[in-house]
């Protein structure tokens, strides 16, 4: 099977790519400074999400022994996340539905239900129901392309990935940019750019090279060094977290891209800045990761998927019930992460675990992995 690793600072950077989220609500919604007048756009930590996504699946799934080994694979991934959403999803539409709200159609609720809802290329289907929900159905995509990209080599893969992002530009440039506002449905490009699993399909796969490159070797990387470099990659990824508007920006005008490829740029550097952070964090020789792998971070890392989806719907009751000032943020805070924890040791984990038996039961037997999938 190879080496083992507890990942466990992977786990804890999961929490601060939720935080950073929650923040960049925090600063859509709730009266503070928008974030494009303060240049703190921490909704990017989603792009964290996904390069861990790759990364964590090549690590633990190192080969596929056929069809029903990558079929029971993608079972188990959706068996980790389905659960949660539905359960988010019901809650949302329980506290906050209004019929009148494009974004809360019933009639789009399928495409939620299925994690399917960012496929189409437009906002009402992608936003319909618990908003930030959309990143799931990008998860999905790639869960379900991870088997195939496994029997692939590295190279094959980024001929993969540039087809696959080279479609989703063209049809992005096929679809009106401008023009429909976001409560209109059908396709434009901007929406495909911005939230099409192919627009982030390189974020996915550049964390699964970067895991094969990490389980070719046993990297030696200690003491000082490893904390170096911990230090300068977590650096370069706050960085890039705090401008990365600006950032991204400058690298589309540097190679005169403009237009729907410059959208799309603001996907692709995450793969740049934020593969490089997980992979010395996952070798975890550094004074970084041991900090990371203390117990109160590991238990606010393995309740960040609730964190994540629970945060909005708590923050759009309280505005509905009017009490948006900046002195109830932290009974806001203190409420998503009670009922994240809650919704993590009631919901997730025991769903979670009921679903992977009921495959084990249909398939006959467990897939073998080399590490619990974070």
């Amino acid at each position: 099977m190879g080496r083992q690793h507890s990942l466990a600072p992977l786990t804890a950077m999961r929490f601060f790519a939720a935080a950073a989220i929650v923040v960049f609500h925090l600063h859509l919604n709730w009266g503070l400074p928008r974030p494009e007048d303060t240049g703190l756009v921490f909704g990017i930590g989603v792009d964290l999400f996904f390069v861990l996504s790759g990364f964590i699946l090549a690590y633990t799934y190192r080969r596929i022994d056929g069809v029903e080994h990558g079929l029971r694979i993608i079972a188990y991934r959706i068996a980790r996340i389905w659960p949660l959403h539905i359960v988010t999803l019901g809650l949302f539409y329980l506290l906050l539905y209004n019929p009148a709200d494009p974004f809360h159609d019933v009639a789009n609720v399928w495409a939620s239900v299925l994690l399917i809802q960012s496929w189409f290329g437009d906002y009402t289907h992608a936003f319909n129901g618990n908003s930030v929900a959309w990143t799931l159905s990008l998860e999905m995509f790639f869960y379900l392309t991870f088997p195939f990209l496994t029997i692939l080599s590295s190279r094959w893969i980024v001929a993969v990935t540039l087809l696959v992002t080279a479609a989703t530009l063209a049809w992005a440039f096929a679809m009106p940019l401008t023009g429909i506002s976001m409560d209109s449905p059908g396709a434009t490009g901007v929406a495909i750019a911005r939230m099409h699993p192919g627009s982030f399909f390189l974020l996915f796969t550049s964390g699964i090279v970067a895991g094969r490159l990490f389980l070719s070797r046993a990297w030696r990387l200690e003491g000082a060094a490893a904390t170096a470099c911990e230090v300068l990659c977590l650096l370069l990824a706050t960085v890039y977290f705090m401008r990365n508007q600006e950032i991204a920006g400058l690298a589309a005008r540097y190679l005169h891209i403009q237009g729907i490829p410059a959208l799309w740029m603001h996907n692709a550097m995450g793969a740049v800045f934020f593969t490089p952070l997980i992979f010395v964090l996952a070798i975890g020789r550094g004074e970084v990761s041991r900090l990371l792998s203390t117990r109160p971070l590991l238990v606010l890392g393995e309740a960040s998927f609730a964190t994540y989806l629970l945060h909005i719907i708590v923050q759009d009751k309280i505005q509905a019930l009017g009490f948006v000032t900046t002195s109830s943020i932290p009974a806001y805070l203190a409420i998503v992460l009670t009922g994240s924890l809650l919704l993590n040791r009631y919901v997730e984990i025991p769903s979670s675990r009921f679903l992977r038996r009921k495959i084990d039961d249909w398939a006959g037997r467990p897939v073998a992995a080399v590490a619990p999938v974070v």
